[in-house]
């Protein structure tokens, strides 16, 4: 108990890994031209402010169709949750594989996250009720019939915790979700190359808990989606990389086999922060496709497009379209604005590529969290595991669980 004693400063990173992991600030520019090409189909972002229940500014983004070419006044819309250190900017990958099935996208920053108000993350336990607050304002805003959520990690967990109390949601695309909190934290303590005590572990976890509660307002206890999967009844995809080692793949299982509406399974080859190979869009496609309601009228309308455009799958060419006020700034971007970079643009198979970005011409993955500017701006996914796993075993390390030379090798 004396050892507990003595956590100091290290302790505390551990704590803020939690509630307070590096956060994906960028600039609004990265978001590319509001108005785009993807075939001969013109679409637009709207980015708009929602304030959720505790008063915070929620950044969001909604792509849909251009006036002139919606089908319908009100369409499908697919919802992003983004994981702990991410952003909205992470679906713009994904932007080109859905907006073809008339199906909309709105991603925004949870509160604590890239642009949004707010100090901490909680790991679900607030960020449902961000959640809830883009439900509402897509149910009022007239242009939206049925809403789909797609979580990834931290977003994952939310949609659960979310979807148990709105059974309204069309269906759940759930990448990465831990079942427990609690029983993360205990596996990424005994990933360590050494051994650590389970008493040990369990009286740092206690006080992490009692500084969580003081810093951040919700108890660790509390982040628990196996707790809600049993009132959740709208269909859901549970999805999970089989070389997760950061999340492992139980808790997807696990979560899965309690849940009480129709679900299915697929696993896939990569890890936490992969970028998640065509089979996991296919089959996001075709969930959605189903639990939408999409109009057949939308695929045939992408099988005419994909002909007069020359390509052979649902990854329609993307082409700004830029207004003379923006040509400066798209140019600095370094978007697309001549016949070289769109003929380089419609030849790239993206599918292929880590993180790769429909609003860049260039054509190799995007930087996940490292250093520098790169990490300053938010590239990629996140790379929630090393940090977190770094300050436990600084934490265990100045409880004096452990010597210095064993757990010196962690912490390089």
């Amino acid at each position: 108990m004396a050892a507990l004693m003595k956590i100091g400063s290290n302790y505390d990173q551990l704590v803020e890994a939690i509630i307070r992991p590096p956060r994906a600030r960028y600039n609004e520019t990265l978001l590319g031209s509001q108005k785009f090409k993807l075939g001969t189909r013109e679409y637009h972002r709207t980015d708009l402010e929602i304030r959720n229940p505790r008063g915070h500014t929620l950044v969001c983004s909604h792509f849909q169709p251009a006036a002139m070419a919606r089908p319908k006044a009100q369409l499908p819309c697919i919802v992003y949750c983004h994981g702990n250190c991410g952003n909205r900017l992470d679906v713009l990958n994904d932007v080109r594989v859905i907006l073809p099935h008339n199906i909309t996208v709105f991603a925004f920053d949870f509160s604590g996250c890239g642009l949004s108000g707010g100090e901490y993350i909680s790991l679900g336990y607030y960020e449902k009720d961000d959640l809830g607050a883009v439900v509402n304002y897509l149910r009022t805003s007239g242009t939206v019939s049925r809403i789909g959520l797609w979580g990834r990690s931290m977003g994952a967990a939310t949609c659960i915790m979310y979807g148990a109390t709105d059974p309204s949601i069309a269906g759940m695309v759930l990448d990465s979700s831990f079942s427990s909190l609690q029983v993360l934290c205990l596996e990424l303590a005994n990933s360590t190359q050494v051994k650590v005590p389970k008493l040990m572990i369990n009286g740092v976890l206690k006080i992490i808990k009692k500084s969580v509660q003081k810093k951040a307002n919700f108890n660790l206890e509390e982040c628990e989606p196996v707790k809600h999967v049993g009132s959740c009844f709208s269909p859901a995809l549970f999805a999970h990389a089989k070389g997760d080692t950061f999340i492992l793949p139980h808790h997807s299982k696990t979560l899965s086999s309690k849940y009480a509406g129709d679900k299915n399974e697929i696993e896939f080859d990569g890890d936490h922060n992969t970028y998640r190979p065509d089979f996991f869009y296919d089959s996001l496609i075709i969930f959605f496709h189903n639990t939408l309601l999409v109009d057949e009228d939308a695929d045939l309308a992408l099988m005419v497009d994909q002909a007069a455009s020359g390509s052979l799958n649902s990854r329609l060419p993307f082409s700004p379209i830029i207004n003379p006020q923006e040509s400066m700034q798209s140019q600095a971007l370094g978007e697309l604005s001549g016949s070289d970079s769109l003929a380089d643009f419609q030849n790239f198979d993206y599918g292929a590529q880590s993180n790769f970005n429909p609003y860049s011409t260039t054509t190799g993955p995007r930087t996940s969290f490292t250093t520098g500017q790169q990490q300053q701006q938010g590239f990629g996914y996140e790379d929630e595991d090393e940090d977190l796993k770094h300050a436990i075993a600084l934490s265990l390390l100045e409880t004096g669980s452990q010597n210095d030379d064993e757990l010196s090798p962690l912490l390089k």
